[in-house]
Order: C-alpha cells, then sequence, then structure tokens
C-alpha cells in the first residue's frame, strides 16, 4: 500500500496538505520543536482523520445494510 501511496506522490504530486490555520494550532498544540516532531504530528492527524474517515463509512453502510434487510425481509 504504501508502495502505491508513494507512486502517485512522487508522479502526480499528491500528498495531503492541511490548511494553514490547523496546521499552526496543532503545531502549537502539539509543541513542536523540530522536524521531527512535525513528522510525529502529522502521522498522529493522518492516523485520526483515517479512524475518522472509517468510522463514518462503516456506520454508513451499516445504516444502509440495515434498511436493504429491512426492506427486502418485509416482502
Amino acid at each position: 500500500m504504501l508502495h502505491i501511496y508513494g507512486y502517485f506522490r512522487n508522479n502526480f504530486g499528491i500528498f495531503i496538505t492541511y490548511p494553514k490555520p490547523f496546521a499552526i494550532w496543532a503545531s502549537d498544540l502539539y509543541g513542536t520543536a523540530n522536524a521531527e516532531d512535525i513528522a510525529d504530528l502529522v502521522a498522529i492527524v493522518n492516523l485520526i482523520v483515517s479512524f475518522l474517515a472509517v468510522s463514518i463509512f462503516t456506520f454508513i453502510f451499516l445504516a444502509i445494510k440495515k434498511k436493504l434487510t429491512k426492506s427486502s425481509s418485509g416482502r
């Protein structure tokens, strides 16, 4: 998976960026002192965003599945 991400990032310029005010706020909140701290912060924020996205999509698909099973069993 990382190979695919690296390929697209290097060849198509796709890279996750956050708005500057959010980045400054998160950096101040985390207390970054150097580039290593910033890399850690980016990894943490990306994990949180990924967790939220997966949770939301899972909830949506489970709700759709529940509606479909209710409608198909009520024939």
